[in-house]
């Protein structure tokens, strides 16, 4: 299903998932996230498990990475 996207972001929690799909989206941006984290229980972040990445499709990379260097520190 994810053919055709790339990983631009590494999000360490749900939280800040959130804030950079909403970024992403509001701009127009297709997203996908990928998590290993257990739904219902409370996210830990031990070699990569509770993190979050945010794939784009590869025609927008180039835009969303702009995005995100524009609005997140």
């Amino acid at each position: 299903m994810d053919e055709g996207y790339v990983m631009i972001y590494e999000a360490w929690g749900e939280e800040e998932e959130k804030v950079i799909e909403g970024l992403l989206r509001s701009n127009g941006i297709d997203v996908l996230v990928k998590s290993h984290v257990t739904p219902l229980t409370h996210p830990f972040t031990i070699d990569g498990l509770g993190s979050f990445k945010i794939l784009v499709r590869k025609e927008d990379k180039e835009l969303a990475e702009d995005i995100l260097k524009a609005n997140v520190p």
